[in-house]
């Protein structure tokens, strides 16, 4: 009799610390989900690798120190469902981002945008330069001729002066020249 109230007791013991462990890691999950990310003044440039898995992410952030868990990160892309939905990209994020918009800017795909002013009145030569000399382009048309960049264009045979409009274009990095 005395060993089943005390197996009796042990249980209840096991279910209220089992009960008052999960509440507290909720709390401290809701607290997670409500604290900004630690960006610096003028938000955090980050790039998400082609390929890149939800942990490796969420453990990256959490090593640089710009979030708590990374646990928690993972555990909110599992309840809403999106851990296999963020894309690749160099996205910045904003001062005031806490973990739920962090996660819907990676899914966005609203990565940053470069941009690139073409001038009115430049040379071939001086748009190429400008191409390639711009960090955020891939670049695999260096040392070509005039000749071989148009027939790579899909315009063999035709001058390249003027037929670059003169405007801003905006892109994301690793566009190709």
């Amino acid at each position: 009799m005395l060993g089943k109230m005390i197996r009796r007791v042990s249980l209840i013991l096991l279910l209220t610390t089992g009960v008052v462990a999960t509440l507290l890691l909720w709390q401290e999950y809701q607290s997670f989900l409500r604290t900004p990310l630690q960006v610096p003044q003028g938000g955090l440039i980050y790039e998400v690798a082609p390929g890149v898995s939800l942990r490796t992410l969420a453990r990256d952030l959490e090593q640089r120190g710009v979030m708590g868990n990374a646990i928690y990160l993972r555990l909110l892309a599992r309840i809403t469902r999106q851990a296999n939905r963020i894309k690749a990209g160099e996205y910045l994020i904003p001062e005031g981002t806490n973990p739920p918009l962090l996660l819907e800017l990676l899914i966005s795909g609203r990565v940053r945008q470069h941009t690139l002013t073409l001038v009115e009145g430049w040379t071939f030569r001086q748009v190429v330069e400008a191409v390639q000399q711009h960090p955020a382009i891939e670049h695999s048309l260096r040392g070509l001729s005039s000749e071989q960049i148009m027939q790579r264009l899909g315009r063999p045979g035709e001058k390249p002066e003027g037929r670059f409009f003169p405007d801003t274009y905006h892109f994301p990095r690793g566009t190709s020249d």
